[in-house]
C-alpha cells in the first residue's frame, strides 16, 4: 500500500490575497484630504463587494517610521485590504463612490510616494495593472505566517466586535528564528479570521504583523492583552514593540488590555476609513450561505 495520503480539500478562496500599502504625504492636511477620498472609496466597497472582507485605512506612526527613511518629514496612511476573489477586487473598482474618491485623491495629488506589497495568490494581469498604476514598484512578499482567511472565525461574532491589530517590532541580528517562533506561537494561540506576518521589504530588521480577531466571551480584551504581552517578553526575539488596534468600538476594557501589554500601543482614533470585517459577508456566513 502506498504511503502517500490523499490530497486535502481545495482551499475555499484559492485566489485570495492580502494587500498592504503605505502612502506618504507631506503634511496633515494632505493626509486628511486623502483619507476623506478613501472614505468615499470604502462606502462603495462596503455596499457592493462583501468579498473585500477587510478594507481599512488609517494614519499610522508605524508606516511613518518607514516613509521617513526616504521622506524625512512625511506623515503616512496605512492600508490593509483582503480580497477573497478576483470578482471582489474588480467590482470594488467600479462603484461610483470609488471612482469619485479616486478622482479626489489624484486631483492635485500631493503624495510623496506609495508602496504596495501583497501576500497570497498572484493577481490576474488586469488586476496587476491597477496595482502597478498606484505603485510602479509594487511587489509580492514572502510571509512568516500567511493565514489569509478563516470563514468560521469570521462568523463567530458580529463584525463590529472584530479588531484589526497592526504591529511592528525590531528583530536584532541573530534573533530572527526566535522572533519567528514567537509570532507562530501567537498565531496558534489567537482565534483570528486572518493573520499575516512578514519582515518589511524596506526595513528587514522590522517584523510587521497584522491580524483580525473577534472579541468574544472566549477571547475577551483581557485575553488579547495577555497574548500580545508575549511579544514583549525577554525571550521573544523582539524589541521596540509598537501596535495600533482598530475597530470593536473603542471600549474601556479594550484600551486597558492594550495598555497593559509591553511596548507602545494605541487605539485608532476617529480619523480612519473602511471596515475591519465586512458585516454583510459575516452575516452571510452566520446564515450558512
Amino acid at each position: 500500500m502506498s504511503g502517500s495520503s490523499a490530497p486535502g480539500p481545495a482551499p475555499l478562496y484559492p485566489d485570495a490575497f492580502f494587500l498592504y500599502a503605505e502612502t506618504y504625504l507631506p503634511h496633515d492636511a494632505a493626509r486628511s484630504d486623502t483619507l476623506n477620498a478613501l472614505k468615499r472609496c470604502a462606502e462603495g466597497t462596503a455596499r457592493e463587494t462583501p468579498d473585500v472582507v477587510t478594507y481599512f485605512f488609517r494614519p499610522s506612526p508605524l508606516t511613518e517610521m518607514i516613509g521617513r527613511r526616504t521622506h524625512p518629514q512625511c506623515v503616512a496612511l496605512e492600508s490593509t485590504e483582503l480580497y477573497l476573489t478576483p470578482a471582489g477586487f474588480r467590482e470594488h473598482l467600479t462603484t461610483p463612490e470609488f471612482r469619485e474618491g479616486l478622482r479626489a485623491m489624484y486631483r492635485g495629488t500631493r503624495r510623496l510616494g506609495a508602496r504596495i506589497f501583497w501576500i497570497g495568490a498572484t493577481p490576474a494581469s488586469d488586476m496587476m495593472h491597477n496595482i502597478f498604476r498606484s505603485d510602479p514598484q509594487a511587489r509580492p512578499i514572502a510571509a512568516v505566517v500567511a493565514s489569509l482567511f478563516n470563514p468560521g472565525v469570521a462568523a463567530s461574532a458580529p463584525a463590529e466586535d472584530a479588531v484589526l491589530v497592526s504591529m511592528a517590532a525590531e528583530v536584532a541580528s541573530g534573533d530572527g528564528a526566535r522572533a519567528i517562533d514567537t509570532v507562530r506561537a501567537l498565531h496558534r494561540t489567537l482565534t483570528a479570521s486572518s493573520f499575516v506576518a512578514f519582515f518589511h521589504p524596506l526595513a528587514p530588521e522590522m517584523m510587521r504583523i497584522f491580524f483580525v480577531a473577534p472579541l468574544t466571551a472566549r477571547q475577551p480584551p483581557t485575553r488579547l492583552g495577555e497574548d500580545l504581552a508575549a511579544l514583549g517578553a525577554p525571550d521573544s526575539g523582539m524589541t521596540q514593540v509598537r501596535g495600533v488596534v482598530s475597530g470593536a468600538r473603542a471600549r474601556q476594557d479594550l484600551a486597558a488590555a492594550v495598555a497593559a501589554a509591553p511596548g507602545v500601543w494605541t487605539l485608532t482614533g476617529p480619523q480612519c476609513a473602511g471596515h475591519v470585517l465586512h458585516p454583510a459577508f459575516a452575516a452571510q456566513l452566520q446564515r450558512g450561505a
